[in-house]
C-alpha cells in the first residue's frame, strides 16, 4: 500500500539590529523561490545516497517558516547519519550529511539542541510519523542570500516499483513570518517539486513510421512588426494513437524542462553526430526540444508540432542540422522511447526552396532573397536581382 510521509523543516533566520525599531502594522510581501533540480533524477531499485538539492534562486528576505517534505515511504528512505540526527527509530533522516559545511556557510548555524531530544522535537523519520525541526540563525547580516539551500540523501527501496515519483515541499502558511527593517513582512515562499524516476528498464525503437519530420520552413519576421525573429522551423508529426498514450499516462510536456517522458524533437549539427550512430536524446550535446505547444489543431491522422532555431549566425547559414522526432512514455514501469526517421538540412537550402516556390508571398520570397540567399551567395543572388519593393 502506498504511503505518503512528511517531515517538518523549520528554519529560523534572525535579523538582529542594534537599535529597537517600531514595527509597522502593514505587512509587505517578500518573495522567496526555492527550486528543485530542473531535471528528473533517474535511479534504480536499491540505489543509495542519491542527492537531491533545493536551491534558493530568489530571496527578498525572510525570517521564520515551517514546511513539510512529502514523499512515498514505500519507495524512499533516508540515509542514517551523525551530523544532524541523534534520535532512535526507523529510517532517521540525515539532512546534510557531508555537505553540512556548505549549508552553514550559505544560510545559518544549527543550534546544539538539535542533537538532543531535550529540544522537545523528535528528529526521527519513520514510515508512520515524521517531523524534523531545525533551528538556526543567520551567519551574516544578509537575509537575502541565494544558493544551495538543503540537500537530502535518498535510499531507494530494493523492491521499489518503476515510475516517476514526486518529492514535494509544502509550506505551512500558518507558521510563516518575516521581518525586514521596521516592517512586518509576509514571505511568499515557492518550493519546487523534485521528480525521481525509478527505472524499470527501457525499450528503444528507431525509425518508427508513426513519427515523421514533414520538412522545414524559414521563420521570417512579421511584415508589420518585429516578431517572431528569423529562424528555421522543423515541422514534425506523430499519430493520434501515440498522442493519446501520452495523454492517458499524464506524459504530455508542460514546460521546456520536461525532457523525460513526453514528445518533441532532438536537434544537433550533423557534423557532431558520431560516425555510424543515430541521433537520439542520449547523443552528446544534443538539444531536446519538448513539444509544449502544438503547431496546429490535431486531426484524425496527425498531431503536428515544431522545433525552432533562432539567432543563427550568418556564418552558420550553410551548416547542416539533423533533427529526429521522439516519443517517450512509461509502460508498466518500463520506459519506452520511439524515434522517427531523421531529417537533415541547412537554413540556406530551405531558403532556396522557399524562394523558388512561387506560391509563397512576395514579402517572404524577397525576405529570404535579401537576408539569406544574397548573404551566402551574392554571385548567384546579386543585389539587383529582385525587382519587388521589400528591402531589409
Amino acid at each position: 500500500m502506498k504511503k505518503t510521509i512528511s517531515f517538518v523543516l523549520a528554519i529560523i533566520i534572525l535579523c538582529i539590529t542594534a537599535v529597537s525599531m517600531p514595527v509597522s502594522a502593514e505587512a509587505v510581501i517578500q518573495k522567496v523561490t526555492i527550486d528543485a533540480p530542473a531535471d528528473t533524477i533517474v535511479v534504480k531499485p536499491g540505489d543509495k545516497n542519491v542527492e537531491v538539492t533545493w536551491t534558493i534562486t530568489e530571496n527578498e528576505g525572510w525570517g521564520i517558516f515551517k514546511c513539510y517534505v512529502e514523499f512515498n515511504g514505500d519507495v524512499f528512505s533516508f540515509v542514517p547519519g551523525e551530523q544532524v540526527v541523534a534520535g532512535q527509530g526507523e529510517g532517521p533522516f540525515e539532512f546534510f550529511k557531508g555537505d553540512i559545511v556548505k549549508y552553514l556557510q550559505n544560510m545559518g548555524v544549527v543550534t546544539p539542541n538539535i542533537y538532543g531530544i531535550q529540544s522537545g522535537v523528535d528528529p526521527t523519520i519513520t514510515k508512520d510519523r515524521s517531523s524534523f525541526l531545525i533551528e538556526g540563525k543567520s551567519n551574516t547580516d544578509d537575509v537575502t542570500a541565494t544558493g544551495d539551500f538543503f540537500t537530502i540523501y535518498l535510499n531507494i527501496a530494493d523492491d521499489a516499483q518503476p515510475g516517476i515519483y514526486d518529492i514535494k515541499v509544502i509550506v505551512d502558511e500558518n507558521n510563516c513570518s518575516s521581518m525586514k527593517g521596521p516592517s512586518v513582512a509576509v514571505p511568499s515562499i515557492t518550493f519546487g517539486t523534485a521528480k525521481v524516476e525509478v527505472s524499470g528498464g527501457s525499450e528503444i525503437s528507431q525509425n518508427d513510421p508513426r513519427l515523421n519530420v514533414e520538412g522545414a520552413q524559414i521563420r521570417v519576421p512579421s511584415s508589420v512588426g518585429n516578431l517572431p525573429e528569423q529562424g528555421i522551423r522543423f515541422v514534425s508529426t506523430i499519430t493520434p494513437d501515440l498522442y493519446n498514450i501520452l495523454k492517458e499516462t499524464d506524459s504530455l510536456p508542460q514546460t521546456s524542462s520536461d525532457k523525460g517522458v513526453g514528445f518533441g524533437t532532438v536537434v544537433l549539427p550533423t557534423s557532431m553526430i558520431p560516425a555510424g550512430e543515430s541521433l537520439t536524446k542520449e547523443t552528446e550535446n544534443a538539444a531536446i526540444v519538448p513539444a509544449v505547444w502544438l503547431f496546429e489543431a490535431p486531426t484524425d491522422t496527425a498531431v503536428t508540432y515544431t522545433a525552432c532555431m533562432v539567432d543563427i549566425k550568418k556564418e552558420n547559414y550553410t551548416k547542416e542540422y539533423t533533427v529526429v522526432p521522439y516519443v517517450t512514455y512509461m509502460d508498466e514501469g518500463k520506459k519506452v522511447t520511439l524515434y522517427g526517421d531523421s531529417y537533415s538540412t541547412s537554413i540556406f537550402e530551405v531558403a532556396k526552396a522557399v524562394f523558388e516556390d512561387e506560391s509563397n508571398t512576395e514579402y517572404i520570397r524577397e525576405y529570404v532573397y535579401n537576408n539569406i540567399l544574397r548573404v551566402v551567395d551574392p554571385d548567384t543572388y546579386p543585389e539587383d536581382g529582385w525587382t519587388g519593393i521589400y528591402r531589409p
